[in-house]
């Protein structure tokens, strides 16, 4: 294939060499799962950053803060997944493209912020987008008038083109917008009750068109009213979200909620310093990251242009270490952890592979490679170990915070115990005033005259 030519990348020179590839050859290489959150141990090394692909690691070392980098680097990588088209990769049984679903849970003013600045990398191409939208539309509006004035059959709608899809959206809503744009989109949302607000209403939940989308599942909608039919055969979804931990449990109440083990989860160490508001090297952000906008907007404008998709795949010396990995982590999971993490630990091979199809793409077109068919490299994929290392930390975090269904089950339990018990206290109360002796009452609220004790007791304050 003839390769395409787009404008210079941002970020520093050539990539790094891979100094791990023999580790992964050991027996012990592939390290023990964290049985507690480590705050430590929950950030990325700085081994991350340095085997990065340049631009990547440009746009990384930009930034001042520490825990800056750690939010940008997750959201720019579900980003990325979202504007990468025609490049899949073969796994297990099928065909899969890079979309990830990222979620950062931290508390107000935690460093969430550097999310938008991910956003800015495909800002350039959701502009491009719209652009062509209105060009379309207006030029359907002039076809639909000349073909009602001549009584004919005005063409289709063309649809409203766009990368970003709002998450303040109905069901319906989202699977028009993704029809619209072939089956495709990234939502970005940085509130999280705004999703959750979507989320829990009878026309916007679309928790199920989620789950479907990361598996490229088919969809069908049928809306009564206009009596239109949608069906999207391979969608896929990328979204990026943030939100605090309270506002995290209402979108996924349990780990056994399907959407827990299809997110790349993150909660970003809090930092107890009060950041610098002045510091001069923050005025650099958005022409740094503008000019990253614009070379990942060349990457899509040459890749939606291939007559075929690039087939992405791990090399066969790869192959092997994955599959060690990953069956030690789903065995620690199973035992250490709970029967429930199996369908996770299958989930984050796959959050893997497309993290490995996301690094290695960026690196071959960085460098001017849009060959028909890429292997991963090998600095990519022991980075890409690097970076799950970290991942499955912070998911062993939050599934520790969440409360799993036997508990919450136990816990409504007893709430409606407790507030059996207070409404009784409350009446028994109200007869003692209204005269009524302890035994009568204990006989009229206990059917027993003889816990007349357990009465005094709650009348008195001894409950």
């Amino acid at each position: 294939m003839e390769q395409n030519t787009r404008p210079a990348a941002v970020g520093p020179g050539a990539g790094q060499q891979s100094d791990s590839a023999e580790m992964l050859d050991k027996g012990n290489a592939i390290p023990k799962i964290t049985r507690q959150f480590d705050s430590e141990s929950g950030s990325f090394p700085a081994e991350v950053y340095e085997n990065l692909p340049p631009i990547l690691a440009g746009c990384c070392d930009t930034l001042s803060d520490h825990t800056e980098r750690e939010v940008f680097l997750i959201g720019a990588l579900a980003v990325l997944s979202g504007i990468l088209p025609n490049v899949h990769g073969f796994y297990d049984d099928q065909f899969y493209t890079p979309h990830l679903f990222c979620f950062v849970i931290a508390n107000h003013g935690s460093g969430k912020g550097s999310l938008k600045l991910a956003y800015q990398l495909g800002k350039k191409i959701h502009a491009m987008q719209k652009e062509r939208s209105v060009q379309e539309i207006a030029a359907w509006k002039q076809q639909a008038s000349e073909a009602i004035q001549n009584k004919q059959e005005p063409p289709p709608h063309p649809g409203n083109k766009m990368t970003f899809i709002p998450a303040n959206n109905s069901k319906s809503g989202l699977i028009e917008l993704m029809s619209e744009n072939e089956g495709k989109g990234i939502i970005f949302e940085t509130e999280g009750d705004t999703l959750a607000d979507a989320l829990k209403t009878d026309h916007g939940n679309f928790s199920d068109i989620l789950r479907k989308a990361f598996h490229h599942e088919r969809i069908a909608f049928y809306r009564r009213t206009g009596k239109e039919n949608i069906e999207i055969e391979n969608p896929a979804l990328a979204a990026i979200l943030s939100a605090t931990f309270d506002q995290y449990i209402k979108q996924v109440p349990t780990p056994c909620n399907g959407l827990f083990s299809r997110i790349m989860h993150f909660c970003p160490k809090a930092n107890s310093e009060f950041r610098d508001v002045f510091d001069e090297k923050r005025k650099k952000y958005p022409e740094y990251f503008d000019g990253a906008g614009e070379t990942f907007k060349a990457f899509f404008e040459t890749l939606e242009g291939l007559e075929k998709p690039i087939v992405y795949a791990l090399s066969t010396p790869q192959r092997k270490p994955f599959l060690d990995y990953f069956s030690k982590l789903k065995s620690e999971f199973m035992e250490y952890i709970s029967p429930d993490m199996e369908g996770t630990s299958h989930r984050l091979a796959l959050i893997a592979f497309r993290i490995s199809m996301i690094l290695s793409a960026v690196r071959h077109f960085d460098e001017g490679d849009f060959s028909e068919k890429i292997f991963c490299t090998q600095i990519d994929f022991d980075n890409t170990l690097r970076i799950m290392e970290v991942l499955k930390t912070h998911t062993l975090e939050v599934f520790n915070r969440l409360p799993k269904p036997s508990e919450r089950a136990e816990y409504t339990a007893l709430k409606n115990e407790l507030s059996e018990k207070a409404e009784q206290v409350a009446k028994a109360i109200l007869y003692r005033q209204q005269g009524m002796s302890y035994a009568d009452i204990a006989e009229t609220l206990l059917n027993d005259k003889n816990k007349k004790s357990t009465i005094y007791n709650w009348v008195n304050g001894k409950r």
